[in-house]
């Protein structure tokens, strides 16, 4: 509903509802008869058409202003403008219209369902590729304004992103958003619809809301425009949700909206606000170190230092933990981990004599150093395979370590149990790898993403990400199909034996680097720089993984 209220003149305190057709002028034949001598017989026009509140001037003597400018055409109103006739200014008040996001759309339920509602039909897909790699929440908004104002037909589009306090256009045709409807539209988070502008809330599924979406358009939406900008309010939502993550972990594997790793970020929020040591177990390749640098990040120990062991190094673990022997030497990781933290990666490979020195280091709660015993400060986060309990019922964790660093159990969840985010994740392992290619990033088929997740991905985040980042090699720009995928994958798919974890890495890389050697013509050094690793990693690489390799005639170069 829109209604005009005289705040000055002859009729200050008048409310005239605005239905259709507004006549201002002296004469009392007008709608709003006005016994002001400035103002003309037949002064002005508003009229709601289209959806749009419009204001022309008829021809006055002395002439109409909007917020002091006096307008020469028909013009657009929004809420809050100030009309000046003669005497007499109104201000026009805009009550919203909700509008439902669409039937049948949950805004709350997660994001890979609605996609495939919604998605293909609207061209979302690719969108949520690109939110997913954008590197800044301006970035994330801004192109999802953009398509909102391509899809929907928008004369222009703009965002504001909560707490930012500016509103910002994504295309050059510059449109105004009262800041009462921004406000009103994240406090209610829903889709309304004011004049000719068209405010979405940008939510994550959860109560936050982190932004609105703005298009100025005269039409109302269809009901699949409906359907297709609630799925794109999530799609920003989780972008920016996601980019929060990585933002503290430097990590995308902290990309996911599936019930179960959000309940994980959940617990891990949770730990990271109390000092107390916290155990993240679970299967090899599903993120868990990378949870526990996100947990420090979160921490109020994240300007502290992140010293991070891993204890299945068995010739440098001594070294890394107690530090190396003269004046020059390395620190222990108690010292350097002070006022931060210490993560304990493979916990349960730590040899045992050095588990118990450990253990009466921590308990004791001193570092010996060559001026004496030193007390530190330090929160533990140990990574293994299993609970704390069962490493030490089993003995592969002294009892004495265990009571050090016994604290908050977290397990992190195997990829095969959040699925739904595999599709996100590869596209975000694709545009990173494409990125420091310098190339387009692959796009995956629509059965490609079924097959990717039907599949079990015994080796996790890693073989996910290898797999990624091959294809990115392979197939530039190109539609990932089903065939294109890993034969042993496909294999899977259809009832096949899966591959040990180190068989399908092994498999992998084996691939990668073949395929890298034939697009650099055999030259390792370029194909070292098309794989992202160093030429003598690359030698290193070839060793181990037994590839034959003929050096081509020429010198590289």
């Amino acid at each position: 509903m829109a209604v005009l209220t005289f705040l000055s003149g002859p009729a200050a305190g008048l409310r005239c509802e605005i239905a259709g057709q507004l006549t201002l002028g002296r004469s009392r034949a007008c709608d709003v008869a006005l016994e002001d001598d400035q103002v003309s017989r037949q002064h002005a026009r508003i009229e709601l058409r289209q959806g749009e509140i419009r204001i022309r001037d008829l021809g006055s003597r002395n002439g109409t202003r909007v917020n002091g400018q006096r307008i020469t055409s028909e013009i657009a109103l929004l809420d809050g403008d100030r009309i000046q006739l003669g005497s007499s200014t109104a201000r026009l008040e805009l009550e919203p219209l909700a509008a439902a996001p669409g039937e049948g759309v949950d805004l709350r339920k997660p994001i890979e369902p609605m996609l495939a509602e919604a998605g293909a039909r609207a061209s979302l897909l690719p969108l949520y590729a690109d939110c997913l790699a954008a590197a800044s929440p301006s970035a994330i908004l801004r192109s999802a304004a953009g398509f909102a104002g391509r899809a929907f037909q928008g004369r222009g589009a703009g965002f504001l992103l909560r707490g930012r306090g500016a509103f910002e256009s994504s295309s050059p045709v510059q449109i105004q958003a009262p800041p009462t409807l921004l406000q009103q539209v994240l406090d209610r988070g829903e889709l309304i619809r004011s004049g000719g502008l068209v405010c979405i809330p940008v939510t994550n599924g959860e109560r936050e809301r982190l932004g609105v979406i703005c298009v100025d358009r005269p039409r109302e939406l269809t009901a699949d425009e409906l359907t297709a900008a609630a799925v794109l309010a999530r799609i920003a939502g989780e972008a920016l949700t996601a980019l929060r993550g990585r933002t503290a972990t430097d990590s995308p594997v902290l990309v996911g909206t599936a019930p179960t790793f959000r309940r994980v970020l959940e617990r891990v929020t949770a730990a990271a606000a109390v000092d107390e040591p916290v155990i993240l177990f679970g299967e090899a390749g599903t993120g868990r170190t990378l949870i526990a640098r996100y947990l420090h990040a979160c921490s109020p120990r994240s300007g502290g230092p992140l010293t991070v062991v891993n204890c299945s190094a068995a010739n440098e673990v001594k070294e890394a933990l107690f530090g190396s022997d003269g004046r020059s030497g390395r620190p222990p990781a108690l010292l350097r981990a002070e006022g931060g933290t210490l993560v304990l990666r493979h916990v349960e490979l730590l040899p045992r004599a050095l588990g118990l020195r450990l253990a009466r280091s921590m308990l004791e709660g001193g570092v010996p150093t060559a001026g004496g015993d030193r007390q530190v400060d330090v929160r533990t986060i140990a990574v293994g395979r299993d609970p704390l309990e069962i490493l030490a019922a089993q003995r592969r964790v002294p009892s004495e370590l265990a009571e050090a660093i016994a604290g908050v159990a977290i397990e992190v969840p195997p990829l095969r149990e959040r699925s739904s985010d595999v599709p996100a994740l590869f596209n975000l392992f694709a545009h990173e790898r494409s990125r420091h290619l310098g190339r387009e990033p692959p796009r995956l088929s629509v059965e490609a993403r079924r097959a990717l997740v039907a599949y079990a991905w015994p080796g996790n985040l890693e073989e996910l990400r290898l797999l990624a980042e091959r294809l990115s090699l392979l197939w530039p720009g190109l539609e990932i199909s089903v065939a294109r995928l890993l034969p042993e994958l496909v294999e899977s798919n259809a009832g096949g034996t899966a591959l040990t974890l180190s068989s399908r890495v092994r498999a992998l890389e084996r691939a990668a680097i073949a395929e890298a050697l034939s697009a650099a013509g055999g030259k390792k050094i370029r194909a070292a720089q098309l794989l992202g690793i160093s030429r003598p990693t690359l030698d290193k690489k070839l060793k181990e993984l037994h590839l034959a390799f003929s050096a081509p005639l020429e010198q590289e170069g």
